[in-house]
């Protein structure tokens, strides 16, 4: 059975074109023990997911994983308030789509973090650290992290901006075109020169994200209901519902 750093691994797997990788290589960048990354990799063999012959991830089976088996696996629930690391819809790129929410944000904890907000234990000990450490990831994680507790307007958004990154990733390039070269990570947003919302290096809202929120409907300003908030004059976000909170009901 999958374990939930196995989801990790499967992430990097994604950046590298068949083979283009060793077992170390991968546990220094993924900042995971090698006889771990091991482990995973004859995991990840059993399934559908990672041809362990070919050293090829399946495009397909990681769809169907990533938007149907994920939140099953590994499902997350916020816990109490810490300091640390947004993550799901309180960091890139979903942060880019949706407005904030009245409630206080998930968070991986970390005493260096910037946020307050609702612990959410993230899917290995050393996520925070290599989120910390590379952009790309992190994004990826975020998005797999609202796939894990998002309601059902956040997680069909992120599974198509995981989608958009699966399918333009070098392991999808490759089974494209062998012939392409690995380029060593995921296509990622262009950067911004501009601080983010998390800070420098954050990666911008890209044409290809713009591609599929749009075929979502996303990017067309709410009107505000009176007495319920809104979004801003000029956010263009959508509004995202709490999975947590009760719906309201009606008398009578």
């Amino acid at each position: 059975m999958l374990r939930e750093v196995d989801i990790v691994v499967l992430l990097g797997l994604l950046r590298h074109s068949a083979g283009a990788w060793t077992v170390r290589s991968l546990a220094q960048e993924l900042g995971l023990p090698s006889a771990s990354v091991q482990r995973s990799l004859d995991r990840l063999a059993a399934t559908p997911a990672y041809d362990g012959r070919r050293r090829r991830v399946s495009l397909g089976a990681c769809d169907e994983f990533f938007n149907h088996a994920l939140r099953y696996l590994a499902p997350a629930r916020p816990g109490g308030e810490t300091r640390g690391l947004g993550t799901s819809w309180a960091a890139l790129p979903l942060s880019a789509h949706l407005a904030p929410a009245d409630e206080p944000p998930p968070v991986w904890p970390d005493p260096d973090g910037e946020l307050r907000g609702l612990e959410v234990m993230p899917l290995h000990p050393a996520v925070v650290a290599l989120a910390r450490a590379d952009s790309q990831m992190y994004e990826l994680l975020a998005l797999v992290d609202a796939l894990r507790m998002g309601d059902t307007r956040t997680r069909g958004l992120a599974v198509e901006l995981l989608r958009a990154r699966i399918h333009t990733s070098p392991a999808a390039r490759a089974a494209a075109d062998p012939g392409l070269p690995d380029n060593g990570g995921l296509d990622a947003a262009p950067r911004s020169s501009k601080p983010g919302p998390l800070g420098d290096g954050c990666a911008s809202t890209s044409p290809r994200d713009r591609k599929f929120v749009n075929a979502l409907g996303v990017g067309q300003p709410e009107r505000s209901v009176a007495g319920h908030g809104g979004p801003k004059p000029g956010d263009t976000r959508l509004r995202r519902e709490s999975p947590f909170r009760p719906a309201p009901t009606r008398d009578g």
